[in-house]
């Protein structure tokens, strides 16, 4: 019984691996809608977590 030559793989493109171009990379930081919904999240959280009574803040 004859084998059958396995097909070669393409090489991996290793930019892909760099951590950079992942989420919150470079590029996340330079996107204008990803940055202002982060600062809305982000002021979300601060005034629900926002003692109204007091008038501070508890983080």
């Amino acid at each position: 019984m004859k084998l059958k030559k396995l097909p070669r793989f393409k090489a991996r493109n290793l930019l892909v691996l760099h951590p950079l171009l992942h989420k919150g990379g470079v590029h996340q930081a330079a996107d204008v809608d990803t940055a202002r919904m982060r600062e809305r999240k982000r002021e979300q959280t601060r005034l629900r977590k926002t003692n109204w009574l007091e008038g501070t803040t508890s983080l």
